[in-house]
């Protein structure tokens, strides 16, 4: 979160990146601890490392700045979805599971939205001036 509060004053770009981090932080404890999907130890539970990745990888691409971090945390979301999707595939796991699961990608879609409304805010104070 310290480095989402030092890349920007805007207040939608500090709540989405500390939702990001949160987000992140969470699917990373959940993971380790009992496993998203299965257990721990089930190899499907990899997939969320991507969307990690995803984020992470976005992140660095976008170089923080708002409209990017916006299309990595959608990007995240997409990935958590696309994950789930596997894992509705495979048959393998219950109904609330995978829906608990895909209810991951409701933070990560929160966060875009408000990276998108930092955009918004910074092209309107750009106006103003």
């Amino acid at each position: 979160y310290e480095l989402g509060a030092w890349a920007s004053d805007n207040t939608a770009y500090r709540a989405g990146f500390g939702l990001a981090a949160l987000t992140a932080f969470l699917t990373l404890w959940v993971n380790l601890a009992v496993g998203m999907l299965g257990s721990g130890n089930d190899i499907v539970n990899l997939m969320f490392a991507g969307v990690l990745c995803i984020a992470a990888v976005g992140a660095l691409v976008a170089a923080l700045k708002p409209a990017g971090m916006a299309r990595a945390t959608a990007a995240a979301a997409i990935a958590q979805l696309l994950a789930v999707g596997v894992g509705l595939a495979m048959r393998e796991f219950e109904p609330l599971e995978l829906t608990l699961t895909a209810m991951f990608a409701l933070p990560w879609l929160a966060s875009a939205a408000l990276f998108r409304k930092a955009v918004r805010d910074r092209s309107h104070a750009g106006k103003a001036a």
